[in-house]
């Protein structure tokens, strides 16, 4: 679609093993602001970017998504690569949280996050998935992913240390700037949001806005009058 001339966005998770670094061959350099003389944006190696970008959301909408998450790589590479879910000695297991009688309790969380549900509004009601959020609230994002870039992610001290000074930027704020947060997170720190973590403040929402009209498909598309 990408190459006919639409504007494609696709959904991913953070840090997704499978595939996810292979594409950000098409991706549009993310240090460059401003268009080339000619009018189009370039991927890191200097190609013309067909307009092939991504959207991260915090966890897969569906149950078991989330489960083949997580799951170790070799096993989604080998014996869970095309899970058979519809197995009824998988049907229930893979829903439940942890082991127990009473899965409705505990069954997993349906559907996108809050930020994911407002980062999709944004993007197909503006062509622009950051399109609201604060300067000061993108900015304080952006040069945290800085740091957690520069860590030693096999070092987990580094990792823990990095994750509790997210965790901070979102307690120091009011509750209704932390959505902004989280979704500057899954924009401009989209290499290193898997370290940027906090299950607690980013669940899935109970209640989609009206005005939202989250996507049915896992790719979202638009025409290319005004690429973004």
């Amino acid at each position: 679609m990408a190459l006919m001339g639409f504007d494609v966005r696709y959904l991913e998770e953070p840090h997704s093993e499978m595939g996810g670094f292979r594409m950000t061959a098409w991706h549009t350099d993310p240090t460059v602001t401003a268009r080339t003389a000619d009018g189009t944006n370039r991927t890191t190696q200097n190609a013309l970017a067909p307009g092939y970008e991504r959207l991260i959301v915090t966890h897969s909408p569906t149950r078991s998504g989330q489960h083949q998450k997580d799951l170790p790589l070799d096993i989604r590479k080998d014996a869970q690569k095309h899970a058979d879910w519809h197995r009824d000695d998988k049907l229930a297991k893979h829903l439940a949280l942890t082991e127990t009688n009473d899965e409705a309790a505990l069954s997993r969380p349906k559907g996108f996050t809050d930020e994911d549900l407002a980062n999709i509004d944004a993007y197909l009601r503006h062509g622009d998935p950051g399109a609201g959020l604060h300067d000061t609230t993108r900015q304080a994002v952006e040069a945290l992913a800085v740091r957690a870039a520069a860590i030693d992610t096999s070092d987990d001290a580094q990792r823990d240390a990095i994750a509790r000074e997210f965790a901070s930027l979102l307690a120091g704020l009011p509750d209704h700037e932390r959505l902004d947060a989280l979704r500057a997170r899954n924009i401009y720190a989209q290499s290193v949001a898997h370290l940027l973590q906090s299950p607690a403040l980013s669940g899935p929402a109970a209640d989609a806005p009206e005005t939202a009209a989250p996507p049915t498909a896992a790719r979202v598309k638009r025409t290319a009058a005004s690429p973004g």
